[in-house]
């Protein structure tokens, strides 16, 4: 099975079904792991909320309190003139979704090793 088919198959697993890249779909023929892993993390830090009813929507069910949203926007540095649900929402996602890649990352590391 070549890398394409084992990054799609890892995509389908039910353990990863909230994943929300599709990773077969960055992967090139050319890639070698850390090309691959650029790409991952370029895709993790485009996905945002955009509508404010979304963004409200997600952080009061994944962080109702804006207790770990706001942390991480303190971490980036954000000023609270800079802030909106949709920052918040966004900032909180790709964390979450960063999360999820650490969980896989080894298992796709050992994909392009073998």
């Amino acid at each position: 099975m070549n890398i394409y088919n084992k990054l799609h198959e890892i995509t389908e697993e039910k353990i990863y079904d909230n994943f929300p890249i599709d990773l077969a779909s960055l992967y090139d023929n050319e890639d070698t792991f850390y090309n691959f892993l650029d790409k991952v993390n370029d895709e993790i830090f485009c996905l945002e909320y955009i509508y404010h009813s979304e963004a409200i929507k997600y952080l009061s069910i994944e962080d109702a309190s804006l207790g770990e949203s706001l942390e991480i926007a303190s971490e980036y540095c954000y000023e609270v003139s800079d802030l909106s649900s949709e920052v918040l929402a966004t900032l909180l996602y790709q964390k979450r979704v960063s999360e999820q890649w650490y969980e896989i990352e080894e298992q796709v590391k050992e994909i392009f090793n073998s």
